[in-house]
């Protein structure tokens, strides 16, 4: 039987757009546990939040959070650091960008200019994040909890917001569009932290061959989808398709959010 390497954004790919339920995924996370494929969040979201959906599917794999910023590696695949990440309780940590303060700063700096068009979690209280994701009292305070990057809630034109980008990039910043968020950090991308996992994958398990699959319904999530083997567009209720780089080994589903993410592990996976 095939194994596969599933990377998965969470918001509005694994987990539905608007009302963050996961339920008509769940045929299809069974099947790859049984079938011993390992199911790795690739996600805009914090560690705390990440760790808590994985506890609450009953996964222990590894996590790449915050939009590429850092994997929690667990001791428990493997009991070998890697040369380059450092330890944290249960896993090996490897990152891939600067602490969340270093970007507060950099708004700070940017908010004389710029502070009346954008607001960002570090501004924000419970209650107004709640209002503009839609999630619970407890998801927000976990969301709150963010270690490398900052999610920023942009108020201006578009045209604005591209040379809001320009100047952030300045500053050595690598903004990326998420679903609801533009979301300031660095040098890092899905992508980046997917590549660097998947090769200590195939050191860890030289006997074992995996195909990667990559679901992604956001341009953040473009990074990822152009290096696996299978890249799958979720449909999203909110935008269009975002642009990718490549044209062959794509799968766009027809359901939005976790039905599209069912459809197409059944439609392109081999867990017979």
């Amino acid at each position: 039987m095939t194994k596969y390497l599933v990377f998965t954004d969470l918001d509005g790919t694994l987990l539905d757009h608007h009302t963050y339920s996961y339920d008509a995924a769940i045929p299809a996370l069974t099947a790859l546990k049984n079938s011993g494929s390992h199911i790795i969040f690739n996600t805009s979201k914090t560690y705390v939040e990440s760790r808590n959906l994985q506890l609450e599917l009953g996964l222990e794999f590894p996590l790449i959070v915050e939009n590429g910023a850092a994997v929690f590696l667990p001791k428990s695949i493997c009991g070998e650091p890697p040369a380059d990440a450092i330890e944290h309780p249960e896993y090996w940590l490897k990152t891939f960008t600067q602490e969340r303060q270093h970007w507060l700063v950099i708004l700070d700096k940017m908010k004389p200019a710029w502070g009346h068009l954008f607001t960002h979690f570090e501004m924000l209280g419970i209650q107004e994040i709640m209002d503009y994701t839609g999630l619970s009292l407890e998801q927000c305070q976990y969301a709150k909890t963010r270690l490398f990057g900052e999610p920023i809630l942009w108020r201006g034109s578009e045209e604005q917001k591209l040379a809001f980008i320009s100047e952030l990039k300045s500053f050595g910043a690598e903004p990326l569009q998420g679903g609801r968020f533009l979301h300031l950090c660095g040098h890092c991308n899905k992508g980046k932290a997917m590549q660097w996992l998947g090769q200590h994958y195939r050191d860890f398990f030289s006997n074992q061959q995996y195909t990667t699959i990559a679901l992604g319904d956001g341009a953040n999530d473009i990074a990822m989808l152009d290096i696996a083997d299978i890249a799958v567009q979720i449909k999203s209720p909110a935008y269009d398709y975002p642009h990718l780089n490549r044209t062959e080994g794509v799968y766009q589903t027809q359901n939005e959010g976790p039905a599209g993410w069912n459809e197409a592990i059944f439609s392109l996976c081999d867990l017979t």
